[in-house]
């Protein structure tokens, strides 16, 4: 399945080089001229990349970094300039992007720098995936006091480094607890 690009700049010979240079790359690449094109287009389809210009007629990309990563962590972000410094460049990776480029763009690291930044938004997505299936797993211990009962002994045992043995019948949560334990100890 081909990688999805947004390509965010202005100037439209840019856009179309970038285009061309990138579909021969066998990426899938959308274009947006201005901010609130971009916007729209991630309003309507989720992608992996995006190419963005530091400075856009309806806005600064570097505020549109902070703006995409609250909405989707993962996507890798590859933020490009024509008056690039590195006090800039600094504030972009501390916003959330994955690279900092100046004009003219040296293609071949273009597609480089996407390559590896296309790569951590697929780290960032495992990751995302773990911690919603950790809360996933959360043991509901309930209000009863054998419940009550049930979660100090499995706390005692988080805080304790003695092996632990848990019995019980099928399907009473036994792997759930036996993980909460482990999740909970000093030992993860």
């Amino acid at each position: 399945m081909k990688a999805t690009l947004l390509v965010v700049d202005d100037n439209e010979t840019v856009q179309n080089l970038y285009r061309r240079i990138l579909v021969l790359a066998g990426y899938e690449v959308q274009s947006a001229l201005r901010l609130s094109e971009a916007r729209e287009a991630l309003g309507s389809r989720r992608f992996d990349a995006i190419l963005l210009d530091l400075n856009l007629p309806d806005g600064s990309g570097m505020d549109f970094v902070s703006e995409v990563r609250a909405v989707d962590p993962s996507v890798a972000i590859v933020l490009i300039t024509g008056h690039g410094d590195v006090p800039a460049a600094v504030e972009a990776m501390r916003r959330g992007a994955d690279n900092f480029l100046t004009k003219p763009v040296d293609m071949e690291a273009l597609k480089l720098f996407l390559g590896k930044a296309l790569e951590l938004g697929v780290m960032r997505r495992g990751q995302q995936t773990r911690r919603r299936m950790v809360k996933m797993l959360q043991p509901y211990f309930g209000d009863a006091p054998a419940s009550r009962r049930v979660r100090e002994q499995a706390e005692a045992a988080a805080r304790n480094d003695s092996t632990v043995v848990i019995y019980g019948e099928t399907g009473v949560g036994k792997g759930v607890l036996a993980r909460w334990i482990h999740e909970q100890s000093a030992r993860t």
